[in-house]
């Protein structure tokens, strides 16, 4: 038993470690001191290694990055390039090539299928005295020991195949540039799938014009075993010829060995524990695949705030759409509302890959929530606004708070209180303000009414004639959905339907009661639904989690205010211009957008699944919150403030200040 328990924290648990130990440990198999003393070593050396690199950056650092000309340049050199095809020529959207089973055992429905196919090769290859076997011997030990109709399913894994290969850019790039110069091309595979089944995916993934295609299984000769080079040494006459390919020892040393030269193009998916590991498979693969693909090729060029868009927001974003579209339809919701500022990206990602459902960008804030709601939630309103500022210890005067939050009017009316408007607001005078509000909630409600009144006006021309909408925003309390519950249902339409949406629900009673009711949803985290992942949101580090969200969602423009009335047209006013953010807003954005097109281009592989879940969309992000010098790296010098309506210079601080507040780094 504790054999077991150590081999499986120290190999098992870790599916890198496992990978990597398994081929480590097939050379030296046998029980003498020495060669257990090799495993010993491997195991813990790759422990050491995972540890070591859990904060690094590793996308950039195996990032391919020989410039295509140059490549070209190299292999220009020679008469004959022959080129390896899986993971050189083709990718797979999933990292792995045996989640291709998993997902043929999920679209069939057919249990077990991923472990009695794998199982099927292995018994296959075992009978053949070279260990070279087709797709069709692989399917007749199916179809002998789990009565499998071969000819169906070796049909199914084709076209599956067929599915999720798509060119490698960089090295199409290569390629046909190298076309263009006349160069022989040939592709070089060890494979169980012939070079006619071959021939089809490269041609669909842009490789025409391919002199021929060699594989193992046609010829029973693999490059593992280095044969393959004779037979085509022997075959084609290639003059000078060179082999690019991911594998050191099939495409590197045993094409030396024969005499080729040689060229190795890292494996874009070696490096698998740099992602999350507590994520579903199929999901989990599509990720790590399609992420790989983009940004280890050599082919895109990005900076860091696109790189955390791309990998920690486009799985959010789109899992997020794609669960508000099923909500939507489940609560017979007529129209979706996107919140600004952090709606903004999601609209455009609804609107571009689901959009069943009648949408709009509609403007609020929290500022506004804070006034519509004030004379029902007027202790809240002054804890949020003057609590703030006064918690936050800005030496600001009173004068210039009130103004701040939008109680200019009531300025004049300090003195006759005996308070100096000059005065700083602190903790010495703010009983004294918050009896001075209470004693002018009257005055400040029928301020406040035109607000109401104005906000009223922009939202009941968007919803004209709806009655059931549903109000889209990131988090936490969801206080934006029910300001506008407030003001366009209780006060306005009794008949209206209000639904809401966060990404996180924070655990508050008021929270719970509305999901209780079935009024909000929560996609990620709350009392509800994935309690481990509102923990870890939740802990000492929650300010810092939240910006995390926040930043990749917000848009670049300033926070809306509320409206105003100008010679009868309903006109937005806006605050503090956050202009210093808008590069890396942008950059985020384009990563996140960028990732949603490559997820999309799988769609029909996604129609299979029941959907990307709440916890395999955060896991990418919750991952990055723990490598906390990456994200101050990337955030140190990121504007924020934690204050709403219209704060000034002196309310602006820096991600990373706020990080070293916290002690989120040293």
């Amino acid at each position: 038993m504790l054999k077991m328990l150590i081999k499986y924290h120290l190999i098992e648990k870790n599916e890198y470690i496992k990978e990597s130990y398994e081929f480590y440990a097939q050379k030296y198999m046998d029980k003498k001191i020495f060669n257990l003393l090799k495993r010993a070593g491997k195991i813990l050396q790759l422990n050491y290694q995972v540890h070591m690199q859990k904060n690094e950056d590793m996308i950039k650092k195996n990032k391919f990055k020989v410039p295509v000309e140059r490549l070209v340049d190299i292999l220009a050199e020679y008469d004959t390039i022959s080129f390896d095809i899986f993971d050189t020529m083709i990718f797979r959207a999933f990292d792995h090539p045996t989640d291709v089973f998993l997902y043929l055992e999920t679209k069939y429905n057919v249990p077990n299928f991923q472990s009695l196919r794998k199982e099927a090769e292995k018994d296959a290859r075992n009978k053949n005295k070279n260990r070279e076997v087709t797709i069709a011997d692989i399917y007749d030990v199916l179809e002998r020991q789990c009565n499998f109709k071969a000819s169906e399913w070796i049909d199914r894994e084709i076209e599956a195949e067929k599915q999720i290969c798509f060119a490698n850019p960089y090295i199409l790039e290569v390629f046909l540039k190298l076309k263009e110069k006349g160069k022989r091309l040939i592709a070089t595979s060890d494979m169980y799938l012939s070079s006619d089944i071959l021939s089809d995916i490269l041609t669909q993934s842009g490789y025409d014009g391919i002199n021929q295609i060699f594989v193992s299984c046609d010829l029973q000769k693999s490059k593992a075993s280095g044969e393959l080079y004779s037979h085509i040494e022997n075959e084609l006459n290639p003059g000078r010829i060179i082999h690019i390919g991911d594998n050191q020892w099939s495409d590197v040393k045993q094409a030396n060995d024969m005499g080729w030269e040689s060229y190795y193009y890292p494996n874009i998916n070696i490096d698998r524990y740099m992602y999350p590991s507590n994520m579903s498979t199929l999901v989990g693969g599509l990720y790590r695949g399609i992420s790989n693909a983009y940004l280890k090729s050599g082919f895109h060029q990005y900076d860091d705030y696109f790189e955390y868009g791309f990998l920690n927001g486009g799985l959010l974003v789109y899992g997020y759409c794609q669960w508000i579209n099923k909500l939507a339809k489940d609560k017979k919701v007529e129209q979706i509302l996107f919140v600004a500022r952090d709606g903004y990206i999601m609209e455009k990602v609804y609107k571009q890959y689901f959009n069943e459902i009648p949408s709009s960008y509609v403007l609020f804030s929290r500022f506004s929530a804070e006034q519509i709601t004030f004379e029902r939630y007027t202790k809240k309103y002054i804890d949020q606004t003057l609590g703030n500022r006064c918690r936050k210890n800005l030496k600001m005067t009173i004068e210039h708070a009130f103004s701040e939050i939008g109680l200019d009017f009531l300025i004049p009316s300090l003195e006759d209180d005996c308070i100096d408007r000059k005065m700083l607001l602190d903790y010495n005078i703010y009983d004294r303000i918050i009896d001075f509000i209470y004693k002018h909630k009257a005055e400040i409600v029928k301020e406040f009414e035109k607000v109401q009144e104005q906000t009223y006006r922009y939202y009941s021309e968007i919803i004209k004639g709806r009655k059931r909408i549903l109000i889209v925003d990131v988090g936490w309390f969801g206080s934006c959905a029910v300001a506008l519950d407030y003001l366009l249902r209780e006060k306005h339409d009794i008949d209206l339907e209000v639904f809401s949406a966060l990404i996180g629900g924070t655990p508050d009673g008021a929270v719970d009661a509305r999901i209780q009711s079935g009024k909000l949803s929560s996609y990620v985290f709350s009392n509800f639904i994935n309690v481990d992942i509102l923990k870890f949101h939740m802990d000492n580090q929650l300010i810092i989690h939240n910006l995390l969200v926040e930043i990749l969602f917000t848009e670049m423009k300033p926070s809306f205010l509320k409206f105003r009335e100008i010679s009868g047209d309903i006109v937005p006013e806006f605050g503090y211009e956050e202009c210093d953010n808008y590069k890396a807003i942008d950059s985020m954005q384009k990563g996140m957008l960028q990732f949603a097109e490559e997820f999309n281009r799988f769609k029909n592989l996604i129609v299979n699944l029941e959907g990307i879940s709440g916890h395999d969309a955060y896991a990418p992000l919750q991952s990055m919150m723990e490598k906390r010098k990456q994200c101050y790296h990337i955030f140190e010098n990121y504007k924020i403030s934690q204050l709403s309506g219209k704060f000034s210079e002196s309310g602006i601080q820096t991600i990373g200040d706020l990080m070293k507040e916290f002690r989120y780094v040293k």
